[in-house]
């Protein structure tokens, strides 16, 4: 009842005893808006990165797939479905991508936990598992987890309409691999 009583007499004095805060020590001028404005632009910058990694990881399994199927390497002939050295070290850079982008996508899930919890719209508390995020979250890291693995030249063949095809499991994984396209469309939401 003192504070109340003091609050009138003395302003500086109250504001001290109340909050421990004097003209001295002010309180940070942190406001909600200016939080919940730097969760956005993190999870801006977040998303544009998988964005960036998704389109890199898409354009160099293309190339290394135009790669598998030439017939001449540097001059040299070689198999058809066989990749070569240099086409082997853009998958393991691919799979660099990949790991990095799946590092993104969680991330992209603990900030928009943490944005809805600025935002009131979920508990303090609240983990992505509560939160019922973790199917989304799987279901992403699914898509955007699959890459060809260096030295893999496996084809399969079959007949249909008179004919045989042929194909590697090289070209599905890329056509697979163009899932990831989805992460460019996020950043327009």
């Amino acid at each position: 009842m003192k504070a109340a009583i003091n609050k009138n007499d003395n302003q500086g004095d109250y504001i001290k005893e109340v909050t421990g805060y004097n003209k001295l020590n002010p309180p940070p001028k942190v406001s909600v808006d200016s939080n919940l404005r730097n969760a956005k632009r993190k999870l801006r910058a977040n998303d544009t990165l998988a964005a960036i990694l998704a389109i890199a990881g898409i354009l160099l399994a293309y190339y290394e797939n135009e790669d598998f199927y030439k017939t001449e390497s540097n001059g040299e002939s070689k198999e058809r479905n066989e990749s070569t050295d240099f086409g082997n070290a853009m998958r393991a850079l691919n799979m660099l991508i990949t790991i990095i982008l799946c590092v993104c996508i969680v991330l992209h899930y603990k900030l928009k936990l943490s944005l809805m919890k600025l935002k009131k719209l979920r508990p303090p508390n609240d983990s992505i598992r509560s939160a019922g995020m973790t199917t989304p979250l799987f279901l992403e890291l699914f898509v955007c987890a699959i890459c060809c693995p260096p030295y893999l030249d496996s084809t399969f063949s079959g007949r249909m309409l008179g004919g045989t095809y042929v194909y590697s499991y090289n070209a599905i994984i890329f056509v697979i691999m163009l899932l990831r396209g989805y992460l460019v469309l996020r950043l327009f939401g």
